[in-house]
């Protein structure tokens, strides 16, 4: 076992020495150190950019006069500071650890000569000072490249939106830029605008009258901040074009010249020509920058009026009446009967017991007094029965329990004829909707239970 383990030690020491080796490295490991740059020029040298998108647009900065224009775009500024910044980002590439080296592999990071996503090369004094080709980004910090005439690729910390193949991507578009605070006013249309303040005013408010400062707001952005698409030429015949324009402004600034902007409507429509006293370049404006300048009026600087709100219709009263008396005078609604109650208390239901009571208290007769009074004696005449009086209970009760049957109209008329004469108060109330069940007088039992008593 001792031996097994020293076996195990030395060559775990073999494999450290190697490793150690392999990291102090030798002079191939040093070409790929990231102090390397990859591409070597000077960027104060070069005087023309080329960059291409494969099989798409294409655009070349120039350097003229010590300043750098847009050959495709009549000769337009470009943006200096952004021209700047990418010659100073690629002169920054630095070299690191490659992630392919055959011509194959630059094809798949679509790196290759012939299959590229974007290729940029740099001039200076008619011959190339550098040229990098850029492929896929792995991610959206970096990007596969590889300079030109070596196969090697890299990964480096850039992003293909720095380097635009288009040229309306690199223009100056500050050129058209009027200073705000160096304005003393604007004329367009029947409305004036006057600074003061560090406000645009709207001259002539008559009393009562408010100026609306969105529309202000945007009407002034848009004449001193345009957002053109194009260039659309350069020189006396391209401004000729607008000579008669739709729409006119004049900018007086503190010191200077006025500026003068017009525009015009394009015949198919869509879109604007605008050229500015400032410069002799000819742009095209889209109808939708274009809104607040084609809108500009007086009356849409001034807030409309707020409209009052109409008063609620009031009620016409009847003639001679007060609102109090005709309110006093309305009838009062109708009072349920006892059935809608029960019907409204307990729905459909509630109400059946009520309506079985109704029936039965018609279909049980009233008796007569003097009747009632002949019963009694005939009874107490009689032996007494000790069965009778229970089961007359139990058929009372019987009786009682079953619902009345809607067949017999005629005793319920025979009832109603049996209430006594001397009672008027008990019929009347027994004509009322919802009536107590009458009951039977029941036979009073004799004290004795014998013949001979006498008649009460």
């Amino acid at each position: 076992m001792d031996r097994l383990s020293f076996k195990l030690a030395a060559i775990l020491g073999f494999q450290l020495v190697l490793a150690l080796i392999l990291w102090a490295g030798g002079p191939d490991y040093n070409t790929f150190k990231a102090k390397e740059p990859l591409l070597t020029f000077d960027p104060a040298k070069v005087d023309r950019i080329e960059i291409a998108e494969n099989g798409a647009n294409s655009v070349a900065l120039v350097k003229e006069d010590g300043k750098w224009v847009i050959p495709s775009s009549a000769g337009f500024p470009a943006d200096a500071a952004k021209v700047s910044g990418l010659l100073t980002k690629l002169a920054g590439l630095k070299k690191g650890w490659p992630v392919a080296t055959s011509a194959d592999a630059a094809k798949r990071f679509k790196a290759g000569d012939d299959s590229f996503e974007r290729r940029i090369a740099l001039k200076s004094g008619g011959g190339t000072a550098g040229e990098i080709l850029l492929g896929t980004a792995p991610n959206f910090k970096s990007v596969s490249a590889r300079a030109a005439g070596s196969n090697n690729v890299y990964s480096i910390a850039f992003s293909a939106y720095e380097a635009g193949a288009r040229g309306d991507e690199w223009m100056d578009r500050s050129l058209l830029n009027i200073e705000q605070d160096k304005i003393a006013s604007i004329a367009i249309g029947d409305a004036l605008l006057e600074r003061k303040d560090g406000k645009f005013v709207l001259a002539g408010l008559a009393d009562g009258q408010k100026q609306d400062e969105t529309a202000t707001y945007r009407l002034v952005g848009a004449l001193t901040y345009p957002v053109f698409e194009a260039v659309a030429g350069k020189g006396a015949e391209a401004l000729a074009k607008v000579n008669a324009p739709d729409i006119e402004a004049t900018v007086k600034r503190t010191s200077g010249d006025p500026i003068v902007l017009k525009y015009k409507k394009e015949a198919a429509g869509g879109a604007y020509l605008f050229a500015s006293s400032g410069n002799n370049f000819l742009f095209r404006i889209s109808e939708a920058s274009m809104e607040p300048i084609a809108k500009a009026k007086r009356e849409v600087l001034i807030e409309a009026p707020k409209k009052a709100e109409p008063a609620p219709p009031i009620k016409a009263e009847e003639p001679g009446k007060t609102g109090e008396e005709a309110a006093q005078a309305a009838p009062e609604p109708a009072k349920p009967s006892e059935p809608e109650k029960a019907q409204d208390q307990g729905g459909p239901a509630a109400a059946e017991p009520v309506k079985a009571e109704e029936e039965r208290a018609q279909a049980v007769p009233q008796p007569d007094a003097k009747q009632a009074e002949d019963e009694r004696f005939n009874a107490a005449m009689q032996p007494p029965k000790l069965e009778e009086p229970k089961k007359a209970q139990d058929e009372g009760a019987q009786g009682a329990a079953q619902p009345a049957k809607a067949e017999e109209p005629k005793k319920a008329e025979e009832g109603a004829a049996a209430v006594p004469a001397g009672e008027p108060q008990k019929a009347a109330e027994g004509a009322s909707p919802a009536p107590a069940p009458a009951q039977v007088a029941k036979p009073e039992e004799p004290k004795n239970g014998g013949p001979d008593s006498g008649r009460p």
